[in-house]
């Protein structure tokens, strides 16, 4: 019995955006609820036991049928139905196995589109975007080297030029295949996936020039963003530094000179102590000196005159003598307080000289150690699978 491979097979199942593993497969008859014989390689004709159950990765296993149209049911695990697709017509190929596997004929996914799964091996039908390269049977390539990768091949090769083709992009995808040229596969590896800044759309200007690392915004395969960044000083809130004046720097002194405005006396008036005596001198004649005690108003004493003196020696005059040319002798040394009046109040204009300019310095610490810090959002990892 010729078998005949079902398109549907190796195509992820999803319901309400969850892929779903374990989910069932039914075959009818198309347009009926008839089942129908489904095997699991046209060589050995393995018959499946119904329902079908997708794989660990959720994808539908490769189903054989006999030629004529079919009908599929799918459900979750607890039968809720996921889809029918009826009058699904069935088509003549062979399974080529291995990682990526199975030829891929008219399917509901098209080439290059793309799923994240909670799984990290090789999946039917699909390859990983992990910076690998594809190519034909004999072109070395790392991911997958097989015939079955032509399609996603020249869809990557036509609608991004960021990815390398080994030896050179030539005259056109189907030539470089051919060639057996590699090219290399998007590179997931510890991103996310980002709508373009257009999608057909006015550019919504959100990956401007300052986050994109090569390509634009608005090219498929661009990059953008870094895991960590180091802050500049433009970047840094504004803010205050404190610090503190050094207290030994800068000690100095001021010199001046007062100027010579506001000359002047003081006048002043000798105090009324001091009372002392002073002898007497006669350079016309002399006396027997005689110590006595006289007290004459202005007249004369045994035919001499005298002047009126109080308690001090004096010589005897002789009869009709004359007093005259009498010196005072400077001999009784003696001081005198002066007090000075209060007038001649003045100030005086004091001009400092420039000497002592100086400065002082200021001791600001350093804080930080200007290490980068992390960029990126929470986040939870994946695989992406790109399908052949």
């Amino acid at each position: 019995m010729a078998l005949n491979f079902v398109p549907v097979s190796l195509q992820p199942v999803f319901s309400n955006g969850k892929l779903q593993i374990g989910a069932k497969i039914y075959v009818f008859d198309a347009g009926t609820n008839t089942p129908r014989e489904a095997f699991s390689d046209a060589l050995s004709g393995a018959l499946y036991s119904q329902p079908i159950m997708t794989d660990s990765s959720g994808c539908i296993p490769p189903i054989w049928v006999s030629a004529t149209p079919i009908k599929l049911v799918i459900t979750t695990y607890s039968n809720g139905v996921i889809r029918t697709v009826d009058n699904i017509n069935v088509v003549g190929g062979s399974s080529s196995g291995g990682g990526g596997g199975g030829t891929s004929p008219a399917t509901d996914i098209p080439p290059g589109f793309m799923l994240s799964a909670h799984t990290s091996g090789a999946v039917t039908g699909w390859v990983r975007a992990n910076g690998m390269s594809i190519g034909n049977a004999v072109s070395g390539a790392t991911e997958r080297a097989d015939d079955d990768t032509k399609d996603l091949f020249k869809v990557l090769w036509g609608k991004d030029q960021t990815l390398a083709v080994s030896g050179g992009r030539g005259a056109n995808a189907d030539a470089d295949f051919a060639a057996g040229k590699r090219i290399d596969l998007p590179d997931y590896r510890g991103r996310v996936a980002v709508g373009l800044d257009g999608m057909g759309n006015a550019l919504a200007n959100i990956l401007t020039a300052g986050v994109m690392t090569s390509g634009t915004g608005n090219i498929i395969g661009s990059k953008g963003g870094v895991s960590s960044v180091t802050l500049t000083a433009d970047q840094i809130p504004t803010h205050n530094h404190s610090g503190t004046v050094a207290s030994t720097e800068g000690a100095h002194v001021h010199t001046g000179t007062s100027d010579n405005i506001g000359a002047h006396t003081h006048t002043g008036t000798t105090a009324s102590g001091g009372n002392h005596a002073h002898t007497i001198t006669d350079p016309q004649h002399s006396h027997t000196e005689k110590s006595v005690n006289v007290s004459m108003s202005g007249g004369f004493a045994g035919g001499g005159f005298f002047s009126t003196v109080v308690g001090v020696g004096v010589s005897q005059v002789g009869s009709g003598s004359s007093a005259t040319g009498i010196v005072i002798n400077e001999a009784a040394a003696h001081t005198h307080t002066i007090t000075t009046d209060t007038s001649g109040n003045h100030s005086h204009i004091l001009t400092l000289s420039s000497a002592g300019q100086h400065t002082h310095s200021i001791n600001v610490p350093n804080f930080g150690g200007g290490l980068p810090h992390t960029n990126m959002a929470p986040f939870i990892t994946s695989t992406y699978y790109i399908k052949l």
